[in-house]
């Protein structure tokens, strides 16, 4: 429909698709025509074989050198095959010697390529994925992201606290209901005692096994393509890849962190202006939350940055005013951004004007 409204029959284009739309169908029909596609590819639903393989953190000869009797040119071809990358670095390296607690690794992606040969397939729960459609060769490139990784980790957070509630609630209609998209999923029944009897009531807990199960992915992500790399470098495609996940976040930050949701309004315009604030809060905040990084040794995430700036009230006190805030490494930074210090000294009236007049700046 959008090619027929917008004439777009035979474009030369890129489509870029989510999970939701890369179907076997649809990768044949952005194939098709000058079209090229570049889309989301499920990790967890790749066969075994393919899911260790982008999983595998690959050997870290740092950790676990050659040893006496090893083959170095079979070590190091397998560390090629399964080992990482990333842009400005040569050469294949294990993620484990990557030091996640080091600012500038926060914002670099990491990745390893492979080649998905015309005619392959992939059979998972009784379903077939054509990966190459038509003899057309695909790229899958699968990254690894320290910030996708936290991203992940707070999102997974939120929802083990849901499902404890729901368990703390003990409402069993709205328990018993499983969805592998909702927060009921890390929720297990018991209808048997510990002695193995069976019990007139369930009882409900948390299920261990799917949350450590979930947290192998957290980091991971994985898009195939249909260009080639002569016309599209891998940097090209994580920078696609990249935006996908932190418009994802932004939103997660919007509905958590802002609480944009649920919208208390009924008029368009109020809807409209509700959002609209919504969004411009949003680019402030990712604006503070790069300078107030850029000023920290340590990494200092959204729900705890948004939650700094809630607790950093100011006392007035007769004609002064002080900080009424705990100090910490966050309040120096985000104090040392806004040019302006209320924890460590009394600031005059005259002073506080300046600094409200510098902030509409």
């Amino acid at each position: 429909k959008i090619l027929k409204d917008f004439e777009l029959s035979g474009a030369d284009m890129i489509v870029c698709t989510d999970a939701g739309l890369a179907s076997d169908d649809n990768r044949k029909f952005n194939a098709k025509n000058n079209r090229k596609f570049i889309t989301i590819q499920p990790i967890k639903k790749l066969t075994q074989e393919k899911k260790e393989w982008a999983l595998d953190r690959a050997r870290s000869l740092k950790n676990d050198p050659i040893k006496p009797g090893e083959n170095p040119n079979m070590v190091m071809a397998d560390l090629e095959r399964k080992g990482w990358r990333v842009e400005g670095v040569k050469g294949y390296f294990s993620l484990d010697d990557i030091d996640e607690d080091d600012p500038k690794n926060y914002n670099r992606v990491f990745y390893k390529e492979k080649i998905l040969p015309p005619d392959e397939h992939n059979i998972q729960q009784r379903m077939i994925v054509t990966y190459s459609i038509h003899n057309i060769q695909q790229r899958m490139i699968v990254t690894y992201s320290i910030k996708y990784k936290h991203f992940m980790e707070r999102k997974r957070a939120n929802d083990i606290q849901r499902a404890q509630k729901l368990i703390n609630s003990k409402n069993i209609k709205k328990i018993d209901v499983k969805n592998s998209e909702d927060v009921r999923r890390y929720i297990k029944s018991s209808h048997t005692t510990e002695d193995g009897k069976e019990a007139s009531n369930a009882t409900f807990e948390l299920d261990m096994d799917v949350i450590n199960s979930e947290a192998r992915f957290d980091g991971f992500y994985a898009v195939c393509t249909s260009i080639s790399s002569q016309k599209m470098s891998v940097a090209e495609l994580i920078n696609v890849n990249k935006g996908r996940w932190e418009i994802e976040e932004s939103f997660q930050i919007m509905k958590t962190e802002f609480r944009s949701r649920p919208v208390y309004v009924q008029n368009n315009d109020r809807i409209k202006a509700h959002f609209t604030t919504c969004f411009l809060s949003l680019l402030v905040f990712r604006i503070l939350e790069k300078e107030v990084n850029s000023r920290s040794a340590n990494l200092i995430t959204a729900p705890e940055l948004v939650d700094t700036l809630r607790k950093m009230r100011i006392s007035k006190i007769d004609k002064f005013y002080t900080g009424s805030f705990t100090r910490t490494n966050t309040t120096e930074c985000i104090q040392n951004f806004a040019q302006m210090r209320c924890d460590c000294e009394v600031v005059t009236k005259g002073k506080m004007d300046s600094y409200v007049k510098n902030s509409k700046k």
